[in-house]
């Protein structure tokens, strides 16, 4: 039948677009041809005659859900700040992101962003600006978090929710933002420094790896460094601060997308105990060198997409890292999972995964979980070398769902490279994929893979950092940033602990306002709504960067009234300066 006037146009309309939506096969099928996600897509060009009202008509099909989407029409980032304070007596860094994201279109919109944090970094606070001030979060577990997030958004109020996102993830979503207006967000961050086989310390910075917003080309993330002695691949310059050095500049976030920055600090050439208090809590922090473990089989997993390219070619330049003897297989996570077994590294064995990795064409986007399922039981540690993985495939998601349940928390360690920008595999609230070592490429891929391989396999001597809860004894003094120390140790407490001691690790977890696997943040309009959907109180022990930026203002606004004044008084007599 002929479709004539109104339906006709309203036809028309549907399929230019304007309130299309792309499905999950669709999204699926877009992976496995191009190798990227709908993230990476321009908001849809829609004609059609309605196509001048499409941003009053949007759709957006993941509002309030766990997946970022494609990026929705007039959402910009407008500002980006990163301050840091690097405290190098405790090891640790603690570093604040605030960024404004503004709405140019016709409707209330959501922003939803994946950070990746510096590795072994725990986020420790968030904050929402509701009517121009600040409102920190609270912290309880992660389905009341998200319950509660959900429930406000179904009315169209002020919340803000963060929570992990795959291992080194956070996911952080805000709603709404009004037609014409800015939202303004804040995540505090807390990162151990990393310590080289040589005793150098450094920390990386944090990335905007995944969006649902533009990012203009010349917006620049304004960073500011305290307590740093050294800069590395990062356009900082030394400036003097209100309160001692600093390094500052504006930085693109293509360099942040690297993720290759590391800001350092003096190296280290004797163990170094340190301690901490946080509440109640004191905890005790030793960094000495560590022997190789038990030589567990080392299997690794490698993704042959053709966002990996690059990776899958370091990784295989630096198998002569690897140290004699020690039993290694590889996997393949392709259209169908190949493998060479474990066995003693030779140079035989060398040779069969050479000419397995040589095989590979990497091309398009493959799912990665079968691979990841075939290696679960072959392993004692999993090292996945990977791309972007934008997608989770709904059959092979519920059967790893169904692998990890019936481990029963007997899982290998797993370690994730990616050595590009973009979506990670993760399962919300599934620990043993959020605790994963999430290790940042290097400046040159090949000397990160080189140095990896080698730790794995116990060919060097490697640093190791154990903190644990102080019982009595003579501790040493407390360090500046010693709280920080304190939160390291209790996150890692919550990723690790099983059973009663989850439940227990968890509540304390929530308590310190550490966002962890088991745990959330959200942030309602006012306090009333906070308490009528039961969660607690923002913690009290919140983290900060000294602002040196307040100080300044502060001075120059001395300058200035005292200024004024000398020019009234100028004014008034008649005579200027003598």
């Amino acid at each position: 039948v002929a479709l004539s006037g109104l339906p006709t146009m309203f036809a028309t309309w549907w399929a230019d677009g304007a309130a299309w939506e792309m499905p999950r096969p669709a999204r699926e099928l877009l992976f496995l041809k191009t190798g990227e996600g709908l993230e990476t897509q321009p908001p849809r060009a829609r004609r059609g005659l309605f196509g001048r009202l499409d941003q009053q008509w949007q759709f957006d099909s993941d509002l309030g859900g766990e997946t970022i989407g494609g990026q929705a029409s007039g959402l910009t980032l407008a500002a980006s700040r990163i301050d840091m304070e690097a405290l190098p007596e405790a090891n640790a860094a603690y570093m604040e992101w605030t960024v404004e994201v503004a709405n140019a279109s016709r409707q209330q919109q959501e922003a939803r962003l994946t950070l990746a944090l510096p590795e072994g970094a725990v986020a420790t606070r968030a904050t929402l600006w509701v009517q121009g001030k600040p409102r920190e979060a609270s912290v309880a577990t992660r389905s009341e978090a998200r319950a509660a997030y959900e429930s406000v958004v179904q009315r169209r109020r002020d919340p803000l929710l963060v929570t992990t996102d795959g291992s080194g993830r956070l996911l952080v979503q805000a709603f709404p933002i009004e037609p014409g207006q800015r939202m303004k967000i804040r995540v505090g961050v807390t990162a151990p420094m990393q310590v080289a086989a040589d005793g150098e310390r450094s920390v990386g910075l944090p990335a905007i790896v995944s969006r649902n917003f533009a990012i203009p080309d010349m917006l620049r993330h304004d960073v500011q460094v305290e307590g740093a002695s050294g800069i590395r691949d990062l356009l900082l310059e030394p400036q003097d601060g209100p309160s001692g050095p600093v390094l500052a500049g504006r930085i693109s976030d293509t360099i942040l997308l690297r993720r290759t920055g590391r800001l350092s600090a003096p190296t280290l050439d004797a163990p170094v105990l340190a301690a901490g208090k946080l509440g109640a809590l004191r905890v005790r922090q030793r960094i000495a060198p560590a022997a190789a473990g038990e030589a567990a089989p080392l299997m690794l997993l490698v993704d042959s997409s053709q966002s990996n390219r690059m990776a899958a070619r370091a990784l295989a330049a630096s198998l002569d890292s690897l140290a004699p003897g020690f039993p290694v297989g590889l996997t393949i996570a392709g259209s169908t999972v190949q493998q060479v077994p474990p066995a003693p590294w030779s140079a035989a064995q060398k040779a069969r995964m050479l000419e397995l990795l040589a095989a590979q064409r990497f091309e398009g986007g493959h799912d990665n979980v079968p691979g990841l399922i075939a290696t679960l039981n072959t392993a004692g540690t999993i090292l996945w070398v990977h791309g972007v993985q934008p997608v989770r495939f709904a059959a092979s998601t519920s059967e790893l769902e169904t692998a990890l349940e019936r481990a029963r928390g007997k899982l290998p360690r797993l370690i994730r490279f990616q050595n590009v920008a973009g979506p990670a595999f993760g399962l919300a609230g599934q620990r043993w994929l959020d605790t994963a070592r999430d290790v940042a490429p290097s400046e040159r891929q090949r000397l990160g893979l080189d140095a990896l391989l080698s730790e794995l396999s116990g060919a060097e001597p490697h640093w190791a950092v154990l903190r644990k809860p102080v019982a009595g004894g003579s501790p040493p003094a407390d360090v500046r940033g010693g709280g920080h120390i304190v939160r390291l140790w209790a996150a890692g407490e919550a990723g690790s602990s099983q059973g009663e001691a989850r439940k227990a690790a968890g509540k304390q977890a929530a308590k310190l306002g550490l966002i962890a696997s088991d745990t959330g943040a959200v942030v309602l309009e006012t306090d009333a709504e906070t308490q009528s959907k039961g969660l607690p109180s923002a913690p009290s022990n919140i983290p900060a960067v000294p602002e040196p930026a307040t100080w300044m203002m502060l001075i120059s606004g001395f300058y200035l009234l005292g200024w004024q004044m000398r020019r009234r008084r100028t004014l008034l007599t008649g005579r200027g300066p003598q």
